[in-house]
């Protein structure tokens, strides 16, 4: 594309509450090994290339991890940028935006903003389909995400109601729905023409920077305020925790007249759950599945997560997660694992509790 450039943000902010205790505060999820060899933020990032240069990929995370993302990744240390406080998806972005416009980026620059922590395959078609996205938002002011087709009810997403075709595998956004009810998300499958929103969003800069100053301008401003502060780290301590926090979607996506939702041609997942992850990991005609030394009995269904020095196990049980780690044991029906945030606020009423968290 002539006269602008291709960058990458990827968003690693998150703790990774779901995967305790495997996943903690000081080692949250796109930091541990779920699916192979190496953390999901390596292959968020290894993915992304050879579209984007290494210097043209900028990591927003947390300042508790921006030293263990400098040791893992292929890019420049100062590419990888830490946020004082956590404050959602909307505020993640004006950084993003600020530091890119404070590096040069010029104004018809395309963004591709994407999770750290979402299990994509195979690289090739996504690279595909972000480069098409790209190429679409660079020739149209439009603020397009990626969308994800139904495959069940889910009431854990958002919904995107897809309208008109603007190009093959580019069409207008209706509405957005947020994480509705099993009845509506039942009907929405049914219906078709509704999509999950995967949280990867493309946009040119200039298209992001208008949004912002209309939907939430103090968003707006702090970017600004970023591109011009000469030592931003100084800047991001002032300034960033005062910010509200508010997530991308809500804050600009479902406001703004200029969405575009592009169909994904390629595998997804969110693995937001140990469920999710079982069903990742290759499990045996019993349905069992995991990491360490196990021996299960009579059991089905179950995914158990041990230490290579800790033996696990289990006679006549059925769907559970079993999780244990050097300090902590999760045991659990894989239909109750979203309640993990419900033990970690018990946890933390304990006397020595934030050791486990």
């Amino acid at each position: 594309m002539s006269g602008t450039q291709f960058y990458a943000v990827v968003m690693a902010g998150g703790r990774g509450e779901r995967f305790w205790p495997l996943g903690r505060r000081r080692r949250p999820k796109q930091l541990l090994k779920l699916t192979g060899e190496k953390s999901m933020l390596e292959d968020t990032v290894l993915r992304l290339f050879p579209l984007f240069a290494p210097e043209n990929i900028l990591i927003i995370t947390s300042t508790d991890y921006v030293a263990a993302a400098r040791e893992l990744l292929p890019i420049p240390e100062e590419n990888i940028v830490g946020e004082p406080v956590g404050r959602d998806t909307a505020p993640c972005v004006a950084l993003a935006l600020g530091e890119l416009r404070r590096r040069g980026a010029p104004a018809d620059a395309v963004a591709a903003v994407l999770p750290a922590d979402h299990l994509i395959a195979p690289a090739v078609k996504f690279q595909k389909q972000l480069n098409d996205a790209m190429e679409f938002a660079f020739r149209r002011d439009v603020l397009m995400t990626l969308g994800i087709t139904p495959t069940y009810p889910a009431t854990g997403y958002g919904y995107i109601n897809a309208g008109d075709e603007l190009a093959p595998n580019f069409r207008s956004v209706k509405r957005f729905v947020e994480k509705p009810p099993r009845p509506d998300a039942e009907r929405y499958l049914a219906e078709g023409g509704y999509f999950w929103n995967s949280g990867i969003f493309v946009w040119k800069l200039a298209t992001l920077e208008k949004a912002l100053d209309e939907f939430v301008p103090e968003l707006g401003e702090f970017a600004r305020r970023l591109a011009g502060a000469p030592q931003r780290d100084e800047f991001l301590v002032k300034a960033f925790p005062s910010l509200d926090r508010a997530p991308i979607d809500r804050a600009v996506m479902e406001k703004a007249d200029n969405t575009v939702v592009s169909p994904v041609r390629f595998e997804w997942d969110d693995l937001g759950s140990w469920s999710a992850l079982r069903s990742r990991l290759a499990p045996g005609s019993d349905g069992n599945c995991g990491r360490g030394p196990r021996i299960m009995l009579d059991c089905r269904n179950n995914i158990v997560i041990s230490r290579d020095d800790h033996l696990v196990g289990a006679i006549g049980v059925e769907d559970l997660a079993i999780i244990h780690t050097e300090d902590a044991t999760l045991v659990c029906p894989l239909g109750s694992d979203q309640r993990i945030k419900e033990l970690l606020a018990r946890i933390a009423e304990l006397p020595d509790g934030q050791k486990y968290l």
